[in-house]
């Protein structure tokens, strides 16, 4: 793993062992097809709960999210402790 838990470009991991929750964050970077690499618009995020519930949320163009990925990303949440939905 790389410096500041990013595997690679575009890719941050965060994860309590304690807890067991995390935060995945990915950006799309140059090689994305052009609706998912524009600015402010380029991001998906997963945070597991402690309860072991996974949510995603995205700042992706609706048109392009993935399904089970409808919540709108302004920034990417990287508290893992926050209340997800199951």
């Amino acid at each position: 793993m790389g410096e500041d838990g990013k595997l690679q470009e575009g890719l941050t991991v965060a994860y309590n062992l304690t807890d067991a929750t995390a935060t995945i964050t990915a950006t799309f970077g140059e090689n994305a097809a052009a609706p998912l690499r524009a600015e402010n618009k380029d991001t998906l995020a997963w945070v597991r709960n402690a309860n072991g519930s996974w949510a995603c949320s995205t700042s992706i163009d609706a048109k392009f999210r993935p399904a089970g990925c409808k919540e709108d990303l302004t920034e990417p949440d990287t508290n893992p402790d926050a209340p997800v939905e199951p």
